[in-house]
Formats: C-alpha cells, structure tokens, sequence
C-alpha cells in the first residue's frame, strides 16, 4: 500500500511573534519552523497504518529548500520517503494553486491512501 502524508511547515506556536519593523506584518527572520500539529498526527496515522497492513509512506510538502530540518523528522518518525516540492515563494500561494500542485504530484505518486 502507497500510503502519502502530506505536511506543511508552520511557524513554532509557541515562539513570541514580532511586527515588522515598517508596521505591516510580522517580521518572519526570527522563526522557528516546525510540522503543522495535525499533519504530525497524520504522519504518525500513516506509520501505524503501514506497521498494521504494510505498505510504504512517502511525505509530501511544498516548501523552500529550508525546510529539511521538519521533513527529517517525519523521516524519524517512520516514513519511508518524502518527496518536497521546492517553491522559495510558497507562503505567498494561495490555497487553490497549492492543492491543484498537491493533488498533479499525488496522481503522479498513484497514493491508495492520504
């Protein structure tokens, strides 16, 4: 079974947030990044999943190249593979652009389950 979990990388909730130094904004140099909370569970779902009927994960994410760091640690989590769409604009896309982008990659990837 191709099993695909899909991640985004999110600012750390729990990191203070600055304005931006011309008032619009926040300022986004200081961040810490790591995977969205519900996308860790997802990745977890997907190994216990794969652990119970076999199969493969892969993790799917747009991102720039920064965000290896958060892709390592689904790794460690027991994905098998994680496939990144590099776009060094990504937080500027809209919702709709990035699922059609998902959704190409995903039929290309023939997932049976994400």
């Amino acid at each position: 079974m191709n099993i695909v979990a899909c991640v985004k990388r999110v600012p750390n909730t729990e990191a203070e947030a600055k304005l931006a130094a011309n008032g619009q904004g926040l300022d986004s140099s200081g961040y810490q990044y790591m995977v969205s909370f519900y996308d860790e569970i997802a990745v977890e779902q997907a190994v216990q999943t794969k652990e119970a009927l076999g199969g493969e994960v892969t993790v799917l994410s747009i991102g720039s190249k920064g965000g290896t760091k958060e892709i390592r640690e689904c790794m460690a989590k027991g994905a098998d593979k994680a496939v990144v769409l590099v776009d060094e604009n990504w937080q500027d896309r809209d919702c709709r652009s990035t699922a059609k982008t998902l959704s190409c990659k995903l039929g290309e990837m023939g997932a049976d389950l994400v």
